[in-house]
């Protein structure tokens, strides 16, 4: 009896132990600088849902602005899982639309839209290129 009180503690203890050096050794590997490295800035955030608390309260273009204010005319939000950059210069977003418009022609790959629209065949879901102006073509 004593001995098997003895192993399943050295066992238990030793599970800690691995448990916590993993958790430990996670913290320190994962360095937040270095991730947004290349982001503009960006307001403190909470760990689940982000800037999403900086929206609450008042108007969405309201906070927006608010946070442009204090933080400059680019800023980068994390809204859930959606990472955004936000740019709020009319001159700037007009730049950037004009140098970088087919990074932002394309539409967002959905697993529901998959399923709705046929692998994304439907005109509201397709992704741009050739079939995308041939689908726009066809429905004029």
């Amino acid at each position: 009896m004593d001995i098997q009180f003895l192993c399943s503690a050295i066992f238990f203890s030793a599970g800690l132990y691995f448990f916590f050096s993993k958790i430990i050794t996670g913290f320190r590997s994962f360095n937040p600088h270095d991730s947004n490295k290349n982001l503009p800035p960006q307001p403190w955030k909470l760990p689940l849902v982000g800037h999403i608390h900086h929206l609450l309260g008042t108007l969405p273009h309201h906070a927006l602005r608010n946070i442009a204010r204090k933080l400059g005319p680019v800023v980068h939000l994390q809204l859930g899982q959606v990472s955004a950059v936000i740019i709020s210069s009319p001159p700037l977003a007009r730049q950037i639309m004009k140098t970088q418009d087919l990074s932002f022609a394309n539409r967002p790959k959905l697993l529901s839209a998959e399923i709705i629209a046929y692998n994304y065949k439907d005109i509201a879901f397709a992704p741009y290129g050739d079939k995308c102006v041939r689908y726009v073509s066809w429905s004029f």
